[in-house]
C-alpha cells in the first residue's frame, strides 16, 4: 500500500511538469493539476477528482482548526495557566471558559484564514514551507539536544528554545530578512533556537 501510494503522490508532480511541457503559459503553479485535470481527463474523471481534493482540502483545514483550538482551551488556558496556579479560578468556571477560547480561537483562525484567502502568495507552496520553517525553528533544537543530550535539557531551556526559535522566525521572516527564501530565514532561526 505504501509503495503503490507514494508512486501515485509523486505522480502528482509530474502532472504539474507534464502540463508545464504541454501548455508553457501557465501563470499560477499552484493551478497546474487542475487546469491539466480539467483540459486532458473526461469530464466525470475531473469532477470526481475536483471532489476528492476539495474534501482533502476541508478535513485537513478542519484538523488545523481543531488542534489549534484544542491547543489554545486545553493545553495552554487549562493545563498550563489554571493548571500551574498563573491564573486562580474553580474547576467549572475554567471549563466554561475554555469552552468559549476554544470557540473564540475556531472564529479567529477562520478569520486569519479568510484575509489569507483574499490576497494569497504567488505560490501557496511558499506559505506551506513558511509554516513547516517556522514549526521546524522552534521544536527542532529542543527536540534533537533531548534526544542525543538528555541530561542537559532543562524544562525552561526548552521553553525558551521554542519561544525564540520561533518569534525569531517570524523577525527574520516579516521585518529582517523578507527578501530571503524561506529555508534561509529558517535555517537562521533554527541556529537561535540551538
Amino acid at each position: 500500500t505504501y509503495i503503490v501510494l507514494t508512486v501515485l503522490f509523486l505522480g502528482v508532480i509530474f502532472g504539474g511538469f507534464y502540463l508545464r511541457v504541454l501548455q508553457p503559459g501557465v501563470e499560477a503553479a499552484d493551478q497546474a493539476i487542475f487546469l491539466y485535470v480539467q483540459e486532458f481527463f473526461p469530464p466525470l474523471l475531473a469532477a470526481f477528482l475536483g471532489v476528492v481534493v476539495l474534501a482533502a482540502a476541508l478535513s485537513t483545514t478542519d484538523g488545523i482548526v481543531v488542534v489549534i483550538s484544542t491547543a489554545i482551551a486545553n493545553d495552554i488556558f487549562l493545563k498550563f495557566l489554571v493548571g500551574k496556579g498563573y491564573i486562580d479560578m474553580e474547576e467549572e468556571r475554567a471549563d466554561k471558559m475554555a469552552h468559549y477560547l476554544a470557540m473564540a480561537s475556531t472564529v479567529a483562525v477562520g478569520i486569519v484564514g479568510y484575509l489569507l484567502v483574499l490576497s494569497p502568495p504567488p505560490n501557496l507552496g511558499l506559505l506551506v514551507w513558511f509554516g513547516i520553517a517556522g514549526v521546524a525553528s522552534g521544536s527542532v533544537a529542543p527536540v534533537l539536544v533531548g534526544i542525543y543530550f538528555p541530561d542537559f535539557v532543562t524544562r525552561k531551556g526548552a521553553i525558551t528554545s521554542l519561544a525564540l526559535g520561533g518569534l525569531s522566525y517570524l523577525a527574520f521572516a516579516l521585518a529582517l530578512f523578507p527578501d530571503e527564501s524561506v529555508f534561509v530565514q529558517g535555517t537562521y532561526a533554527l541556529i537561535v533556537s540551538f
